[in-house]
C-alpha cells in the first residue's frame, strides 16, 4: 500500500505543478494580447502594421490548447477503457471544469468581440464618408468643366486655324496660345508629325506626340480632351497635372488634303492640382480601411 500512495502522490504534486504552470503561462499571454489590444485602439498604425503577427499569434496558442486538450482527453480515455483507479472521478471533474469554464469563456468572447468591433468602427464615419465622395465627386465635375471647357476652346480655335495659311501657322498658334491662355500649342499632322508649334515645346526637340488612339479619337469626335498627372503623380509633386484637348483641322489647304490636329495643352493651378490628390488619397485609404474591416 505504501508504493501506491507515494506513487499517487507524486503524479498529484505533477498534476498541480503542470496545472499551476499552465495557468500562470495563459495569464501572462492574455496579459500581453490585452496590452496589445489596449494599445491597437488608439493607434490604427500599430494595429495594421501588427495585424498578421497578432492573428499567427492567437492561431499559434489556439492551436497549442487545442493540442494540449486533446492530448488530455485522449490520455483520460485511455485511463478509463483500462479501467484505472479515479479515472471515473477524473472524467466527472473534468466534465465540471468544461462547464464552470464555458460560462465566464463564453463572456469573456462577448466583451471582447463587442471591445474590438467597436474599436474598429471607430475609425469610420458615416459623415467622413459622405464627405469625401463628396469631395471626390466635387473634383470630378470641376476637372470635367475644366476639360470641357479646353475642349469647346481647342474646337474653336481649330475652327480659327482652317482658314490660316501655313506660312502664318506658327504666328497664329502664338496667338491662340495667349488668348486661350495655355502652356503649350502644337499642330500635328494625321500621322503625328510636328507641323508646328508655339510655348513649351518650340525649345523641345521631340515633343510628346498623341498616341494613335487619341488621333483616332480627335478625328472621329472632331474633339476631345483629357486630364493627366492625377492617376498615379511623383511623390510630392504636382507639376504633371494638366489638361490636354485635342481637336481636328480640317482645312482644304493641308498637304493632301489630310486634316491636322490642335493640341493645346493647360496646366491644372497647383492648389486645384493639390487638393484633388488629397482627396484622391484619402479616399482610398479610406476605402482600403473600410474593406479590411
Amino acid at each position: 500500500m505504501p508504493a501506491p500512495s507515494s506513487a499517487l502522490l507524486r503524479n498529484s504534486k505533477a498534476v498541480r505543478w503542470a496545472v499551476g504552470i499552465g495557468a500562470a503561462v495563459m495569464v501572462a499571454i492574455a496579459i500581453v494580447l490585452l496590452f496589445l489590444l489596449t494599445l491597437a485602439t488608439n493607434n490604427r498604425e500599430l494595429y495594421e502594421r501588427n495585424y498578421g503577427r497578432l492573428l499567427v499569434l492567437n492561431a499559434v496558442v489556439a492551436g497549442i490548447l487545442l493540442l494540449v486538450i486533446v492530448w488530455v482527453a485522449v490520455r483520460l480515455f485511455s485511463r478509463l477503457r483500462r479501467g484505472k483507479f479515479g479515472s471515473r472521478l477524473l472524467v466527472k471533474l473534468a466534465a465540471i471544469f468544461a462547464l464552470v469554464g464555458f460560462a465566464p469563456g463564453l463572456l469573456i468572447y462577448v466583451v471582447s468581440y463587442q471591445f474590438v468591433s467597436r474599436s474598429i468602427e471607430s475609425w469610420f464615419d458615416v459623415k467622413v464618408e459622405g464627405a469625401l465622395d463628396a469631395g471626390l465627386n466635387l473634383g470630378r465635375v470641376t476637372l470635367d468643366t475644366l476639360a470641357s471647357d479646353l475642349a469647346n476652346k481647342t474646337r474653336n480655335a481649330a475652327t480659327q486655324l482652317a482658314e490660316v495659311p501655313d506660312a502664318s501657322v506658327p504666328l497664329a498658334l502664338d496667338h491662340l496660345r495667349e488668348q486661350l491662355p495655355a502652356n503649350d500649342v502644337i499642330l500635328w499632322s494625321a500621322t503625328g508629325q510636328l507641323v508646328a508649334s508655339a510655348g513649351e515645346s518650340r525649345f523641345k526637340l521631340n515633343p510628346e506626340r498623341p498616341t494613335a488612339q487619341q488621333i483616332r479619337n480627335a478625328r472621329t469626335q472632331r474633339s476631345l480632351a483629357i486630364v493627366e498627372g492625377l492617376d498615379e503623380p511623383a511623390p510630392g509633386s504636382t507639376t504633371n497635372a494638366r489638361i490636354k484637348a485635342l481637336a481636328l483641322v480640317a482645312q482644304p489647304g493641308a498637304a493632301f488634303g489630310e486634316p491636322r490636329i490642335l493640341q493645346v495643352t493647360q496646366t491644372l493651378p497647383p492648389s486645384l492640382a493639390a487638393n484633388a490628390l488629397a482627396v484622391q488619397e484619402a479616399y482610398r485609404e479610406y476605402q482600403e480601411r473600410a474593406l479590411a474591416r
